[in-house]
């Protein structure tokens, strides 16, 4: 398919969204990825329950349980579908400088872009230090290292600068190497795969961030360069069906990184990897260059390309429908958006439920010494009573785990009894999603007692905001992880065939980057390729939805609901975000796979802002990296060329 040209339309809703965007990511990085810890909130209109439903309900708590009161709940709004698509980017005719007295480290990518590459630089009189995966190509300039433990990448880093010099460009060629097709890797191969391409960059990162960012005035960049076709996965075509999506995990990582390291150059760089290897090193040459704020650039048939969000309505055309002997899988299905839209479908259709989680099914009912309390004060005094009554000892850090465990099991109550309410059979499995193995089997166990699974609902998660030079590898496995290996074990467990439909829950900071969430945005990315891969594979609707916060108890504070408010910024409404998924599942299987949903509640959509004035008249500004100053005011800042700019300034 011909990249998608920008039309008026489109640019007004991607200037408008994209700031939306921004202003949601600005006022609260935490926002973005709780939807695992707000409280559940059941709609009134609900129907009434089926008595031979209930009456055979295999579900293990009793079906008495309270159902909340919801009869405050907003009323429909609207919501904002996106999808990411390509557009011409042409580079602008400013370029940049890559420090000269500085090393440029690339990892090689074993099929030798990499040496063609380092040709080129060592050429323009740059110094160039390889780091290869292969023991056996350790000599010289190139060293060996598996970029596989932080320690090790250290130790190389020191290596390197004691060697050769200060380190002022990093380009990880290592994501353009040889895979296997997609339909013959495994889990292991995945998980290495993985750790190749986008664990080993954030490590890489994490140890070059002091040299780089102290090369910063001189020229530092940090690019990777993928081999998704050229659109980052975002387009059809015959290449679509063998890209490989974890690839989708560098550009997500990248996203996060440029805003952490406003003064470092970031690029994510795609391209045809069937290409000939010196049109791909030419290209990947050349782009380390271009001087344009844009992280994401991708060449398809030797144009320059990037990404923009395109409108994209739902249809309700064809009509859908599921039976109510239909089974649904729901990870992360107990709590958060994953339980609202599980009540959506159980109001609908009243399908049998498996909902997995993490925790441990709670007893039927509360302990009496909090179960009539509301406020986070008096139970964490009746929580801190109780503990006090086994050891005396207790640290309000232990208080707070239990109120926190208490909140999770007050929801998962709520949701099993409201979806049982609605007429459906719940099942809950508590299960680590990171364990394949026993997911695997849950999948297996599924489709023996039952003969069918008919829809999913992967919305198992976890956060652990932390900036990259903060971020531990033990914390960035577990939220890497958690999403990733769990949506690959899905993909090879799942009889596509049957499926009805499967919607795998990502979210906006994969799409647009979040500071302090690189590998949150990291796996949300390998998850949104991923779903459009499956999608190829599968005659029904396969998605991932991108979805922006919601106005929710428990995801967004009263705090950040008046800051939202002042700033004009529309969160999604429950009961929109529920109809948008149920929309979602009726679109047609040829529609895009990755999906951006957002409220849209008193929105305006305005016309492009203006190139602002100084940007046009004055030269050094020409492809400066904007940013907001103290008290309204606003920077743009670049490294300056004196090659360029010294010249550009005598023709002013």
């Amino acid at each position: 398919m011909e990249p998608v040209s920008r039309t008026a339309a489109a640019g007004r809703v991607l200037v408008d969204f994209q700031s939306v965007m921004e202003q949601f990511l600005e006022i609260e990085q935490h926002v973005l990825g709780l939807y695992s810890r707000h409280e559940t909130r059941v709609p009134s209109a609900r129907r009434e329950p089926r008595e031979r439903r209930a009456a055979g309900s295999s579900l293990s708590l009793p079906l008495n349980l309270p159902v909340p009161d919801t009869s405050t709940i907003a009323q429909p709004g609207g919501v904002m579908r996106l999808t990411p698509r390509a557009v011409m980017r042409p580079a602008p005719e400013t370029r940049v400088a890559l420090a000269r007295d500085h090393v440029v480290l690339l990892t090689d990518d074993g099929r030798g872009v990499c040496t063609g590459l380092a040709d080129r630089l060592r050429a323009t009189g740059h110094r160039v230090a390889i780091v290869s995966r292969e023991r056996d190509g350790a000599a010289g300039d190139t060293y060996y290292s598996a970029l596989d433990s932080e320690a090790d990448v250290d130790r190389l880093v020191q290596q390197i600068a004691s060697d050769r010099g200060p380190i002022a460009a990093l380009v990880h060629l290592v994501p353009l190497s040889a895979t296997p097709r997609f339909d013959d890797v495994d889990v292991a191969a995945w998980t290495d795969r993985l750790a190749a391409e986008t664990r080993s960059l954030f490590l890489l990162a994490k140890a070059l961030r002091a040299p780089l960012q102290g090369a910063a005035g001189s020229g530092a960049l940090v690019a990777a360069v993928t081999a998704m076709g050229g659109a980052f996965g975002c387009e059809h075509g015959a290449a679509a069906h063998d890209i490989f999506p974890g690839s989708g995990g560098v550009a997500g990582f990248l996203k996060c990184l440029a805003l952490e390291w406003p003064t470092v150059r970031v690029k994510a760089i795609d391209v045809d990897g069937s290409d000939a290897l010196d049109v791909l090193t030419r290209q990947i040459f050349e782009e380390l260059w271009i001087a344009d704020t844009s992280v994401e650039v991708g060449y398809i048939g030797g144009r320059r390309m990037g990404l923009e969000m395109s409108p994209l309505p739902a249809t309700t055309a064809h009509p859908f429908a599921i039976g109510s002997d239909s089974v649904v899988l729901a990870t992360g299905g107990a709590r958060g958006i994953t339980a609202e839209v599980c009540l959506e479908l159980a109001e609908r259709y009243q399908p049998t439920f498996v909902l997995v989680g993490r925790s441990p099914l709670p007893e039927p009912l509360e302990r009496p010494d909090t179960s009539s309390l509301t406020s986070s004060s008096d139970l964490k005094k009746a929580l801190a009573q109780r503990l006090r009554a086994g050891d005396p000892r207790v640290t309000p850090v232990t208080v707070e785990k239990a109120y926190q465990r208490l909140i999770r099991e007050r929801e998962v109550r709520r949701t099993m009894s409201a979806l049982v309410a609605a007429g459906s059979r719940v099942h809950y499995v508590a299960l680590d999603v990171q364990d394949w193995r026993a997911l695997g089997t849950l999948i297996d166990d599924i489709y023996a007692a039952y003969g069918r699974i008919d829809g999913v609902i992967h919305g198992a998660g976890v956060i652990e905001d932390k900036l990259v030079e903060h971020k531990t590898v033990e914390s960035f496995d577990r939220v890497f992880a958690t999403k990733t290996i769990s949506a690959f074990a899905l993909s090879r467990q799942l009889r596509l065939e049957s499926l009805r439909f499967a919607v795998f829950f990502t979210s906006v900071a994969g799409r647009f980057g979040n500071r302090g969430q690189a590998d949150y945005a990291a796996a949300n990315e390998v998850v949104n390729k991923l779903a459009r891969v499956i999608s190829l594979r599968c005659p029904n609707r396969v998605c991932a939805v991108n979805w922006a916060p919601w106005d929710a108890t428990g995801m967004v504070t009263p705090e950040l609901r008046r800051e939202f408010e002042q700033r004009g910024v529309s969160l999604l409404q429950p009961v929109d975000g529920r109809r948008a998924f149920w929309e979602e599942i009726q679109q047609q299987a040829s529609d895009p796979a990755e999906v951006v949903i957002a409220g849209v509640r008193g929105m305006t959509l305005s016309a492009p802002a203006p190139v602002p004035p100084a940007v046009q008249s004055l030269p050094l500004l020409n492809g400066a990296q904007r940013r907001s100053g103290a008290a309204g005011a606003v920077q743009y800042m670049r490294p300056l060329d004196p090659a360029v700019d010294l010249p550009r300034l005598s023709r002013w």
